[in-house]
């Protein structure tokens, strides 16, 4: 099949040359109105384009497209004749928008309900123009509006009341009012059985942030004249600080189950791996064979998190543990190219489907143990786990330096040693030669900090030693 034939000029009658599918006949794939054209292309549809000029500068108008479906009944959204007539209505209204404000209709405020704000974003994440560390985020959260996603609850259903108003009309109190069709009241989270559960406040506050971004990119990169409803998030504001590591027996409880049932092997590996190394879900599943270097025992993690949405790397050791089970890959690996971690259809482990499978082997854990306090357990802890471990044997900048810390406070919230081992441990220091040998050490391992993190640590110490009866 051709692609259509761009506008014609005016006083030229149009026709379309190509093949059509059957059931459209000739004069139905053309339009009298300039810049809206058949493609016949992928998805058969009508594309509207917008080519003019303000004061002597082009305006860019958004290309937008009127899917058609060959077995639409007539006066349906997907007739081929009126999807056609929407094609029209658009360019119309652009035009007469720009003779009587000076301004496209597509950049003033009455043009967008609000899912059409974010079916604009999802595409142009889709299409690679929308970047920022967050943006996976950012498109699995507009689902929890539009609906039509993956998983239970909002994710399926959306808020259709929200996004069908005009974006403009939307107030802060339809995303964290105290009514029942708020937002924040709204977003639970829905199990299997049809049960649900309180969702956490961190998790209502990145989906409203997600929010945030979309009415930012929407009043400086697409020109609309909107501003976020959504004045200030203080209200979701917690001490989201986590505390839990995993015992050593509840982590054999889990490595057993994972041996024992159905999860993937790949999967199974992702999760020993982010127990062995302290590294994020999203960083183990990002990892190539060209990423390990087996000579220098080392994994170098691409992508990670960082602020000010700018990505980093950084490279980490592998000890025995990790790099057996890398070995292990390798060798069963039949390209020894690509994903590190590849499913046994032949494709890169998701990040979902490694939370899935942690929330599955956890919850038969519970019920083979009779032992409910697991289920407090999350996937990210075995990072809280490892990192304390490590804090037990490096000097913080050390530590920090394998775990992707910037500054010592942060990497402090992931450090939580058992006050009992360190009674332990304290006693054993002081037998063996009181405490000159514990300053000696203190000393050496501030020494090895930059000047900032040697600040904060001494302003850590003195916080703990007033919080100490």
């Amino acid at each position: 099949m051709s692609k259509a034939k761009t506008a014609a000029k005016p006083g030229r009658t149009k026709t379309f040359s190509g093949t059509l599918p059957r059931g459209i006949k000739a004069f139905q794939a053309v339009s009298p109105v300039a810049g809206v054209t058949l493609r016949t292309d992928g998805q058969l549809r009508w594309e509207a384009r917008i080519r003019r000029s303000l004061n002597g500068q082009a305006l860019k108008f958004p290309l937008v497209r009127y899917p058609i479906d060959p077995k639409a009944s007539p006066n349906t959204e997907h007739h081929i004749d009126a999807a056609r007539l929407m094609a029209e209505a658009y360019v119309r209204r652009e035009h007469a928008s720009l003779e009587l404000r000076q301004t496209p209709y597509a950049h003033t405020s009455e043009a967008w309900t609000f899912g059409d704000l974010l079916r604009r974003f999802v595409q142009e994440i889709d299409d690679g123009l929308i970047k920022h560390a967050s943006v996976r985020t950012d498109h699995s959260n507009a689902y929890l509006f539009l609906g039509g996603g993956k998983g239970l609850g909002l994710s399926q259903t959306g808020m259709p009341h929200l996004t069908r108003k005009l974006a403009k009309d939307l107030t802060q109190d339809d995303f964290l009012g105290r009514h029942a069709s708020s937002f924040v009241n709204s977003y639970v989270k829905v199990k299997r059985d049809g049960t649900t559960l309180p969702m956490a406040q961190g998790s209502k506050k990145r989906a409203l942030t997600t929010i945030r971004n979309l009415f930012r990119i929407a009043h400086e990169n697409w020109q609309i004249d909107l501003r976020s409803p959504i004045k200030s998030l203080k209200s979701l504001n917690s001490d989201d600080a986590r505390d839990r590591t995993l015992t050593e027996e509840e982590w054999n409880a889990i490595v057993a189950q994972l041996d024992a049932g159905r999860t993937d092997q790949a999967t199974a590996d992702v999760i020993r791996f982010a127990r062995m190394t302290a590294a994020r879900r999203s960083e183990c599943i990002k990892l190539d064979w060209a990423d390990i270097n087996f000579k220098k025992k080392t994994a170098r993690l691409r992508e990670t998190k960082a602020k000010n949405g700018k990505y980093n790397e950084r490279v980490i050791p592998l000890t025995s543990e990790p790099m057996a089970l890398i070995a292990a890959r390798f060798e069963a690996s039949e390209t020894k190219k690509g994903a590190v971690f590849v499913s046994s259809r032949g494709k890169r482990i998701r990040a979902d489907t490694v939370t899935q499978a942690w929330d599955r082997v956890r919850e038969q854990v519970a019920e083979k143990l009779g032992d409910p306090e697991i289920l407090t357990a999350r996937m990210h802890d075995l990072r809280h786990t490892r990192i304390t471990e490590m804090g037990h044997h490096l000097n913080p900048a050390e530590a920090a330096r394998i775990s992707g810390h910037k500054d010592l406070k942060t990497f402090m919230r992931y450090f939580n040693p058992d006050p009992v081992a360190l009674g332990k441990k304290l006693e054993q220091l002081e037998r063996q030669g009181g405490a000159g040998t514990d300053v000696d050490d203190v000393v050496k391992q501030l020494l090895g900090l930059s000047t900032e993190d040697m600040a904060s640590a001494v302003a850590i110490a003195f916080q703990a030693r007033a919080k100490t009866p």
